[in-house]
Parts: C-alpha cells; structure tokens; sequence
C-alpha cells in the first residue's frame, strides 16, 4: 500500500488497501482450513492403515482447526515476531518442501498413466458432468492464483528502510503514527502499556493488552468462519481470485506505467494493458468457479458439522 501511495496516490492506495487487508484475512482463512486438512490426513491415513481399510474413518476437521487456532493465538503475542531471523527460513523450506511434494508426485502420477490426461473438461470420474468438470477447471486457476499470496508483502520487503535511524526506530515510529490515525489514542495505556512478566528460563515477557486483545480476535474470527465454510479448494479459489490481479498484476503495471513514464498507446503501454486484462479475465473464470463450487456445497451443507 505504501508503495502504491508513493507511485499512485489518490483513491487507489485506499482501494488497494481494502483489497490488500481483505485478501490477508482471506489467506489467514484459507490456511486454516489447510492446516486442519493437513492434520486430518494423517490421522486418517493411520486409522485406514490401522483397521486395514476396513474404517472409513470419518471425522471432523473442527477440533484441529480449534488446536490451529490455539496455536496462532499463542504465536501472534510474541512480540517483534517479524524480526525473528530465523522464521523466515522456516517458511522459505516450507514453501520449497510443499511444492517440491507437489511437482514429485505430479511426475509420479504422469509416469504411472504413461501419458498427459488433463484436458479443460478433464478425465471421466463417476457421475461428474463436463460442465462440473469445466467449473472446477476455473476453480484451479483460483487455487493456483492463491499461490501469490506473497506478492501482497513482496513489495513491502523490496521497499527497504535507509538507515539512519535504525531500522527498529522507524518502525517504532511508523507503528505509533498508524496507531494514531487508526484509533486517535495515541498515548491511551491500553494500547502503549507492555507489563513485564517473569518466565523462568526465558526471561521477561512483554505483554501487551491491545496486542492480546486484537490478534486474539482476529485469529477467533478467521478460526470461525475456517468452520463455518471448511470448503477448502473454493475458499481457497475464491481468495486467490479476489487477490491476484489487482495485488500481483494491476497495481503493478500502473506503477511501473507511473515510474518510467509510458506513453499512453504507445506499443509498450498496449502490451502492458493487454497483460493486464488477460491476468483479470483469469481472474474473474477463477472467481466464478469457485463460488459454483461454494454454491454446490452449500446444498448439503451444515453448519460446524462438515466431516470427511
């Protein structure tokens, strides 16, 4: 958002904000409920093993989205989470571990079929229409633009503080400053106050009452709505679609657009615009997939009792 304010201004930094804050609480959702799946898997994978295939093993993925939910709640209050060196190696092995999995067994699958089965209507499976087939299609797209998600803190990272002052004294004061134009309590005891607690071993632990309070909240709401609609692949559709081509494609070429000046018609600006369109077209086929899908579950479906 900062850079869209440097670069574009006006009424596209407030939308590009909403979108931005609306796509994070979005993939907080969404990763909930792949979180709860994941963990899911693996106890029915051990139940199946254990009764021989004889147990269809059914079971519901709320107590796991619960203990997920716990888990960020627990998480969220560590304060500076974001200058801790060695999170952010974590999640790059993560990231590479997953698709790693994910490329190996698609070559696996590939190798075992001895050729290329997809096709837009897909392979015939029971009682699915081409039409189900063709939405779900659109649905993937969503899955796949849900991978971008990064991009909505890509540019903030790119966007490097100069130093000097340090880079803890400009967040310091960038956070106080936003925490006064969104509250207009800049010096309220709630929000500044941290209380020293001692931990054995760890040291003192610095608590923040509003930082207790909001992120505990936030993570309680996107826990209930992950049970609420524990529609894994169209969530997840649904949300790569809202996020992908204003965060990863528009914004972008209207920055770029801005920075090197671009003539308006010029061969340059006509390619940049047919990129643009090109990427929501893909976007609104994802959007549309996934709310058929979200639409289709919603028929047999009911409320904190969803199980697999």
């Amino acid at each position: 958002m900062d850079a869209v304010q440097s670069n574009l201004g006006g009424v596209k930094v407030k939308v590009c904000g909403l979108i931005q804050y609306l796509n994070l609480y979005g993939v907080a959702i969404g990763y909930t409920i792949a979180a709860s799946i994941s963990m899911m898997a693996i106890k029915r994978s051990n139940c199946f093993h254990e009764s021989g295939g004889k147990n269809p093993c059914h079971m519901s993925s709320n107590p796991y989205m619960i203990m997920f939910g716990i888990a960020e709640i627990i998480l969220s209050q560590i304060p500076d989470l974001d200058q801790i060196w060695w999170l952010a190696i974590v999640a790059a092995v993560m990231s590479f571990t997953c698709s790693s999995i994910g490329l190996g067994l698609g070559i696996a699958q590939v190798a075992a079929n001895r050729t290329f089965k997809g096709s837009l209507t897909g392979i015939s499976i029971g009682m699915v229409t081409q039409t189900q087939k063709i939405w779900r299609s659109f649905q993937a797209l969503g899955d796949i633009a849900f991978a971008y998600s990064y991009s909505i803190i890509l540019i903030e990272i790119q966007d490097t503080i100069k130093s000097p002052p340090s880079e803890a004294k400009t967040m310091k004061k960038a956070t106080l400053i936003s925490i006064a134009v969104a509250t207009k309590w800049p010096n309220n005891q709630f929000i500044t106050k941290e209380t020293k607690i001692p931990i054995p071993v760890f040291g003192p632990y610095s608590l923040n009452l509003f930082r207790l309070v909001w992120r505990t909240s936030f993570v309680i709401s996107t826990t209930v709505i992950s049970m609420l609609l524990p529609f894994f692949n169209n969530i997840v559709g649904i949300v790569g679609a809202l996020g992908f081509w204003p965060l990863t494609v528009y914004f972008p070429i209207e920055m770029y657009i801005a920075q090197k000046k671009v003539p308006r018609w010029s061969t340059r600006w006509i390619c940049l615009q047919l990129l643009s369109i090109s990427c929501l077209v893909i976007s609104l086929a994802a959007a549309a997939g996934s709310v058929a899908g979200v639409i289709l579950d919603l028929k047999v479906y009911k409320p904190f009792k969803t199980r697999y």
